[in-house]
């Protein structure tokens, strides 16, 4: 590849937020670089809607967060290319509901089904 000016870089970040519910993630992650595309798993970014400017795709679980960013964000490029900021919103409720498909009655889940569990980038393992 040889050298390339840095000026010539397209730049990139990756952020994760983490933090207690009304902290600001959401207000803070919505004023970054746009397009902005939300992935919303609590329905949390409809208050949001007057203030800024983006699309929003909600998801229920894990496993339909993984399904729509594997195939129709990372697998349409004319999408990956549209937005410059991609957030992920109510991530917790969305990762409690695939826990709560292994509970045992009890709420338990037995360590031989933890690799049951599904989450972004990772696929379905076999029993």
């Amino acid at each position: 590849m040889g050298f390339t000016n840095v000026k010539n870089l397209k730049r990139t970040t990756k952020v994760l937020v983490i933090g207690p519910t009304g902290v600001g993630k959401t207000f803070q992650g919505l004023q970054l670089e746009g397009p902005i595309a939300v992935y919303d798993g609590e329905d949390g970014t409809r208050a949001f809607g007057e203030i800024f400017d983006f699309d929003v795709d909600p998801f229920d679980t894990i496993e339909e967060l993984n399904r729509k960013i594997k195939e129709e964000f990372l697998g349409d490029p004319e999408t990956c290319a549209k937005y410059y900021t991609v957030l992920v919103d109510g991530l917790t409720v969305a990762w409690h509901a695939s826990l709560r498909e292994l509970e045992d009655e009890d709420g338990t889940i037995k360590f031989s089904d933890q690799a049951k569990l599904k989450g972004p980038g990772r696929s379905s393992a076999t029993a």
